[in-house]
């Protein structure tokens, strides 16, 4: 009898235990389902949009030749213009196709769902349709979960507008409390303060304003056209010249694209600038092939006085920073040829948001 109720016993536990198990295999399997891979679309319009840039050659109704220093190109020996900032777009040439595979390659590299890739032999794909700006991911839900990390770093949700405040000034270095300005920067309410008392003289200053990557081009001063070159036109019996006419402009131009970071709280900021003057017009002997002859006063070139800068570097946003600086000639302001003095000037800018409300 023992023997019997022995048995009895562990049959009962063993089928308790089998009972209790298959609830669990059941369970099991219904949080695979919920684990396995679904469907989501994502907006990734904000990638494929080229922010425009604007400088002095492409703005509609600008001469091409603007802020072109022609004694440049004739001491580099290349006979044409030699132009201040770069006509130069890197977003111009990127195609659509080539950006969204790399995209793709990019998810696919850094994304490890439970689930691999198509690539891979799982079930996970991916696919974008560049002509709506849309990303399809079939995936597991924690590779889900990567890709939205992900795409909050690459694609932002929308471009962030704001506005770039440059000033060319004259500073009192012991007002400011420093040996050197260059590198100044106003974080607080105070320090601003200071920065406005330590400033006697303001010589330049502009705005520009744009979206977050977008380079930015203004020009401000008084146009000089002159004779540039004379261009030979011959005919039977005869030789003629035709005027090349060209505009260079005196007083302050700057290009500078300034880069956000996620929160907003920083800016990497490339800027490139110049402050010049025409000093006057001085005339060039033009030459038959044979160098015979010279032909007088066809040709004025300016005399040019200028200073410019060109730098990256990060600064905080909403705060005033001394970019840098030095001794120019006195001339650059005062436009006198023989004016020998010198005077410190500095650029100092400021990058700040423009509110969306």
């Amino acid at each position: 009898m023992r023997a019997c109720a022995t048995g009895a016993a562990v049959a009962m536990v063993w089928v308790l235990a089998v009972c209790s198990a298959a609830p669990a295999q059941e369970n099991d399997g219904s949080a695979w389902k919920e684990a396995g891979p679904e469907l989501r679309v994502y907006d990734v319009k904000a990638y494929f949009t080229r922010t425009p840039i604007y400088n002095f050659a492409r703005v509609p109704g600008t001469d091409e030749s603007a802020m072109a220093m022609a004694e440049q190109a004739l001491f580099e020996g290349a006979g044409g213009r030699a132009g201040i900032f770069a006509d130069a777009d890197p977003d111009y040439e990127r195609d659509a196709a080539s950006k969204a595979a790399r995209l793709m390659g990019f998810v696919q590299r850094f994304v490890r769902p439970k689930e691999p890739w198509e690539t891979e032999g799982g079930r996970s794909k991916i696919d974008i349709m560049v002509d709506r700006g849309l990303m399809v991911v079939y995936t597991t839900p924690d590779g889900h979960t990567m890709i939205e990390t992900l795409l909050n770093r690459v694609v932002p949700a929308e471009k962030r507008n704001m506005v770039i405040d440059i000033r060319v000034v004259e500073l009192n270095a012991a007002a400011l409390g420093v040996e050197e300005p260059a590198g100044f920067i106003a974080r607080t309410d105070a320090q601003k303060a200071t920065l406005k008392q330590a400033t006697t003289k303001v010589h330049a200053r502009t705005s520009v304003s744009g979206t977050d990557g977008q380079v930015l081009s203004n020009e401000k001063g008084a146009a000089t056209t002159y004779v540039a070159d004379q261009e030979p036109v011959v005919a039977e019996a005869a030789v003629g010249f035709a005027a090349r006419i060209e505009r260079l402009t005196a007083g302050f131009a700057v290009q500078v694209q300034a880069l956000l970071d996620t929160p907003g709280e920083k800016a990497m900021l490339d800027f490139r600038m110049i402050l010049q003057q025409v000093l006057g017009m001085r005339t060039v002997k033009v030459q038959n092939a044979a160098g015979e002859t010279a032909i007088e006063g066809l040709i004025e070139l300016p005399t040019v006085i200028a200073d410019s800068q060109a730098g990256t570097l990060t600064l905080p946003v909403g705060c005033p920073v001394v970019l840098a600086g030095g001794g120019v000639p006195k001339s650059l302001f005062t436009g006198e040829e023989n004016d020998t003095e010198t005077v410190d000037i500095y650029y100092v800018a400021t990058v700040r948001l423009m509110p969306v409300e």
